[in-house]
């Protein structure tokens, strides 16, 4: 099966510890992230939780398993929706002692059919989620 991938990525005027905390605190994804946020929290390493997905006239609760979750580096968790299979990240790298690259994305596989027809709008839903925690972490 074909992977294809989205990914976005911004620098914010943080110390990486300060935006570990934001990431790492699964209760304050729904603050930053309107695309999705999760229950069944805290963070843990191979850890099944609930990832919510607000859709216009309902939520769609998803199954997903936290497979990396390394301090002031990366949160990843998996998940499998019916033909779809994503493995989703957010990964932060300290640039300087004040400024943090936050690099958020995806591989996904299941979407053949559909993926030439999103590409653009799901790279965009994932740059904006990024400069939403960018504005949320510089507030």
């Amino acid at each position: 099966m074909a992977v294809n991938q989205v990914w976005a990525s911004v620098v914010v005027r943080r110390p990486i510890n300060e935006v570990w905390d934001v990431i790492a605190d699964a209760d304050q994804f729904q603050n930053w992230c309107k695309m999705f946020w999760f229950e069944g929290g805290p963070f843990e390493q191979d850890k099944a939780m609930t990832l919510v997905l607000p859709l216009r006239l309902f939520r769609v609760r998803v199954p997903v398993t936290i497979t990396r979750f390394e301090d002031q580096d990366e949160l990843r968790w998996d998940a499998k929706f019916g033909f779809f299979r994503g493995s989703h990240w957010l990964r932060i790298r300290a640039l300087n002692d004040e400024q943090t690259q936050i690099s958020h994305g995806e591989d996904y596989e299941g979407l053949r059919w559909i993926w030439p027809r999103i590409r653009h709008d799901v790279h965009a839903e994932y740059q904006k989620a990024v400069e939403k925690l960018a504005a949320y972490l510089e507030k």
